[in-house]
């Protein structure tokens, strides 16, 4: 019988250091994998998950507005031009607002194109996902991009 004080999970010494080791190890890898999975960031053709998040980029061979449609009246009740260079983002809430005329928000942001992840900071109600439709245009192109404010070097002008 061994004598000593026991360690973790009843090991004692290089065994209860190696389990605590293995253990956290494992616990950090399925917290990552979960806290990962679907989570790609912003980029065009969704996120490769079912959670109702778009992004639109506009670039100067294909400069594209968004129009949200509420398809029971046929009404526009947004429009976005996005600049040359940017990205639309939008995502969708369900039940936002309960008994309302537009029971969801929809939360959205422009960002430079390929950002992947920031805080969307407008929102606006809209109509729920059976009642709405999002139109995508590509205007006509090339369309030139908006002045850059840094220099060749990367300063500021």
């Amino acid at each position: 019988m061994r004598s000593g004080k026991l360690g973790w999970a009843g090991r004692t010494g290089l065994a209860a250091r190696v389990s605590r080791v293995a253990v956290a190890g494992l616990c950090l890898g399925v917290g990552l994998g979960a806290g990962l999975s679907g989570c790609i960031g912003y980029s065009p053709g969704g996120n490769m998950a079912s959670n109702d998040e778009y992004t639109y980029w506009s670039t100067p061979h294909l400069p594209q507005t968004v129009t949200l449609i509420d398809t029971r009246t046929g009404e526009k009740i947004w429009t976005y031009e996005i600049p040359v260079g940017k990205q639309l983002v939008m995502h969708f809430y369900t039940d936002e607002y309960p008994g309302a005329n537009f029971t969801d928000s929809m939360r959205w942001d422009i960002m430079d194109v390929e950002t992947s992840f920031g805080h969307m900071k407008n929102e606006m109600p809209v109509p729920g996902h059976f009642a709405r439709r999002v139109d995508v245009e590509v205007r006509p192109s090339p369309e030139a991009a908006p002045p850059s404010t840094t220099t060749a070097s990367g300063g500021a002008k």
